[in-house]
């Protein structure tokens, strides 16, 4: 969260900065430092501004980056564990399983069998 720090006949002053109050020069990290009462004492106002929220591009960068990194997945059984892949590639690949089962499964055909493979492993999904 961003400060902003007002002084009395000076006006806006960033952190990191040196400035001149009362005759006595401060350091730059003198606000970072400086205590309510520091503040207070000198008639400094401090108005904390919230950051920004992510921007729709910031949130598909961090979603694309967790994604190429996968997950482990601990089926409790003979199975064991996978690496499930969840590259740009895979995910296309996923959603090309999801709607075949969903189509086989709306067109009420017989139980039927559809595979996928991703960098990790194979996919057998089942639709009854």
């Amino acid at each position: 969260m961003a400060k902003i720090y007002n002084f009395p006949g000076i006006g806006i002053v960033n952190s990191g900065t040196q400035f001149v109050l009362d005759g006595f020069q401060f350091p730059n990290n003198w606000l970072e430092l400086a205590t309510a009462a520091d503040l207070s004492s000198r008639n400094i106002t401090v108005t904390e501004v919230p950051d920004p929220p992510p921007s729709i591009d910031d949130v598909v960068v961090e979603r694309n980056r967790r994604l190429a990194l996968g997950f482990e997945y601990d089926f409790e059984d003979e199975r064991g564990i996978h690496v499930i892949g969840t590259t740009e590639d895979d995910m296309k690949g996923w959603d090309e399983v999801s709607k075949g089962i969903f189509g086989i499964y709306i067109s009420r055909t017989t139980r039927r069998r559809a595979k996928y493979c991703d960098k990790h492993w194979f996919c057998h999904s089942y639709c009854p």
